[in-house]
């Protein structure tokens, strides 16, 4: 008895031609993407773009994961103040900052027009006690 070698070979293309010709595949009819090696079975009524693959290891997309631990405090905006405060840096530290009652508005004390490079805040008695005042800082009063 003789022994027959038969080969069968897919439908084959590249992914590109696969999608820009969308045919639609016999049911059991394989059809292979030669540049990726992916493969479809056809079901005689979906075209190509609508099958899913039968050889795909990615599925959908997943619930979203937990959130993670929360990091380390880290230093920034110091706790407190209230709406209406404003935040005025009290040295030259990163981080070292104040909360002051009310908003900085008052530039009558700097002189109009006057480039202000600080704010300073302090008490009226502070302020009053200053020997010079800078003319380029803002001097912020509360009480």
């Amino acid at each position: 008895m003789a022994t027959e070698t038969r080969r069968i070979i897919p439908r084959n293309g590249t992914l590109l031609a696969w999608t820009n010709v969308n045919p639609t595949l016999a049911a059991g009819e394989f059809g292979v993407e030669s540049d990726t090696g992916k493969f479809k079975i056809g079901n005689g009524t979906l075209p190509w773009n609508q099958l899913p693959y039968a050889n795909s290891a990615v599925g959908g997309e997943g619930p979203p994961g937990q959130d993670g631990a929360n990091g380390a405090p880290g230093e920034g905006v110091p706790i407190g103040g209230q709406p209406g405060d404003t935040l005025v840096k009290t040295a030259s530290d990163d981080y070292a900052a104040t909360w002051v009652p009310g908003v900085v508005t008052d530039t009558e004390k700097a002189g109009a027009g006057t480039e202000i490079r600080n704010i300073v805040a302090l008490t009226q008695a502070e302020y009053d006690a200053l020997p010079v005042k800078d003319p380029q800082t803002l001097y912020h009063t509360y009480d």
